[in-house]
């Protein structure tokens, strides 16, 4: 589940998602996100769902973006929120991609 640092209408969301080809994507952003279109809330709510269900939650941006929307402490706050939930596993792109490389290798 990826959020991106940015708050994106409805709109925006599911057209990105349909235009992806990513229909769970769209039914999650009503069923798991609930139509947030705060990212704050956005990345909690998928933080929570990870936790519960697995998977991997996904934070992604520019500091430039941050900057320009003044949105450091509200990202201090969602990476604190993240940091203190003890069951997830931090890892960094590489890793995911070796991991998901080695599940898919295991497939076969």
């Amino acid at each position: 589940m990826s959020t991106h640092t940015h708050n994106h209408s409805a709109l925006i969301q599911v057209r990105h998602a349909l235009w992806e080809g990513n229909f769970k994507g769209v039914v999650d952003f009503f069923r798991v996100h609930k139509g947030e279109r705060d990212w704050e809330r956005h990345f909690q709510r998928a933080v929570a769902t990870v936790e519960r269900h697995g998977g991997v939650a996904h934070l992604y941006f520019h500091t430039w973006e941050i900057d320009q929307q003044r949105d450091w402490d509200k990202l201090a706050r969602v990476l604190e929120y993240a940091a203190g939930q003890k069951q997830l596993t931090r890892v960094t792109n590489g890793e995911l991609f070796a991991l998901c490389r080695a599940r898919m290798a295991d497939a076969v």
